[in-house]
């Protein structure tokens, strides 16, 4: 039986709270730093580390793509960071092909024929 999200994000909120002040942490930055690279108040930070308030779904996505983790990381649903990235890849390339595979065949040309000529200036 699969929880709905914001029940997992309450029965999780302990890890939540642990894995995005060791995330932060891990990037040198404090509350207040994060809070502006996200558009959040550091007071929202705070409420998220204590346990005060739960982030909510958009904010999960925010959090996710910005320390390059999965969201079932951060709710504690896995000890994998980011299992969808190879070696070298970043959450903003998965992005980007997810982007890509909803364009037709005629953008994928453009977008292929502007990689190649990118690739052919080097």
């Amino acid at each position: 039986m699969r929880l709905p999200l914001f029940e997992i994000i309450l029965f999780h909120g302990v890890i939540i709270m642990k894995r995005l002040k060791e995330l932060r942490e891990a990037r040198k930055l404090n509350q207040e730093g994060l809070a502006m690279k996200l558009h959040l108040s550091q007071s929202a930070v705070s409420y998220y580390e204590t346990g005060e308030r739960k982030p909510d779904l958009e904010t999960l996505i925010q959090l996710s793509e910005y320390f390059d983790v999965s969201i079932d990381y951060l709710i504690g649903r896995s000890n994998i960071k980011n299992p969808a990235l190879q070696d070298g890849q970043s959450a903003g390339d998965i992005n980007f092909y997810n982007d890509y595979l909803r364009l037709t065949r005629s953008q994928k040309e453009h977008v292929s024929s502007f990689v190649q000529g990118l690739l052919a200036k080097k």
